[in-house]
């Protein structure tokens, strides 16, 4: 008796070895095997398939064959260091045919501790004959050699591939810092520093969104001057990042700050900035502004402007 099979692009099929003398007269027989070997089974006529466990297995699968993609290839990693958690792989895949033009039909699965992970992926420059792939690996690569299954072949499949959940922060800068944490709508722009008294002051200007708006729109809402101090080695940032504040060295929702500058006298900083009503009408009633900031993030404004002539005064910078 001859049983065939198929998954996917994979046929099975597995001959059974029936004695003569099981027949009986209508046709009906008793056939029993606890597969713990192959001597009831026809090896000449049987494929595909293996024994374990005393059961009859499809050969070469895995729980992390659950996609129903007709093309499978495994991709072999061989990790010569320590364990890499959540690695951030690079792959060059050469397209087949099966493939969609785009990737978009490329799924990447994992396997770790026995437990079966989608992994997030980027395609990044591609052409007709290959593409840039950056997969992360989750939760580990381990030491050694770990395999990635890799799908496609679905013409029909939406493309998965996304920037922003590969490539954290750390992976597109580092050994870069991350100085100014804000909301996602908001922009840094127009950073300055200087060091005194031990520490470095970063200072820069935060809002909304774009950062340059038609006729100088972006003047009519609100800006912040912020800053942050790190010690000589660039660590050690004040205040600490996890607790979501900066120093604020000018934060007042009805007016607009732009472009610090910065000096120090080796004790403390002199901030200046640009700063105007946060208005339409009067967004060029631009003045200079600026505080005294100790290292420790004290900061005490001037008690009068810098310069407050009539019309727009802008571009200010500091020396000592």
């Amino acid at each position: 008796m001859v049983r065939c099979l198929r998954y996917g692009a994979i046929a099975v099929s597995i001959a059974l070895l029936i004695p003569s003398a099981l027949v009986i007269a209508n046709g009906t027989f008793y056939w029993e095997d606890d597969f713990l070997d192959w001597s009831k089974i026809d090896r000449a006529l049987s494929y595909n398939i293996e024994l374990r466990d005393s059961k009859v297995i499809m050969k070469n699968t895995y729980k992390a064959w659950y996609y129903p993609w007709p093309k499978m290839r495994e991709i072999h990693i061989n990790n010569a260091g320590p364990p890499k958690e959540a690695y951030v792989l690079p792959l060059e895949v050469h397209r087949e045919p099966e493939m969609q033009a785009d990737y978009s039909d490329l799924r990447f699965v994992y396997v770790y501790d026995d437990k079966v992970y989608d992994l997030e992926y980027w395609v990044g420059d591609c052409d007709d004959c290959k593409a840039d792939v950056w997969i992360r690996i989750v939760p580990e690569l381990p030491s050694g050699e770990s395999v990635v299954y890799m799908f496609y072949g679905d013409p029909n499949a939406p493309s998965n591939s996304n920037f922003d959940i590969v490539f954290k922060w750390d992976d597109r800068t580092d050994p870069d810092v991350m100085i100014s944490y804000k909301n996602y709508m908001e922009g840094a722009w127009d950073p300055d520093v200087a060091f005194g008294g031990g520490r470095f002051l970063v200072a820069w200007e935060e809002r909304l969104g774009p950062e340059d708006r038609p006729y100088y729109m972006e003047r009519a809402s609100y800006s912040d001057i912020r800053g942050r101090t790190y010690n000589s080695d660039g660590k050690d940032p004040q205040p600490p990042p996890e607790t979501d504040t900066d120093i604020e060295i000018m934060v007042d929702k009805s007016r607009h700050g732009e472009d610090p500058s910065i000096a120090s006298d080796g004790s403390k900083f002199f901030v200046v900035w640009e700063e105007n009503p946060a208005d339409m009408a009067r967004r060029f009633e631009i003045d200079i502004k600026g505080a005294i900031v100790t290292p420790d993030g004290k900061v005490t404004p001037l008690s009068e402007p810098i310069c407050d002539a009539p019309d727009i005064q802008e571009d200010a910078c500091v020396a000592y």
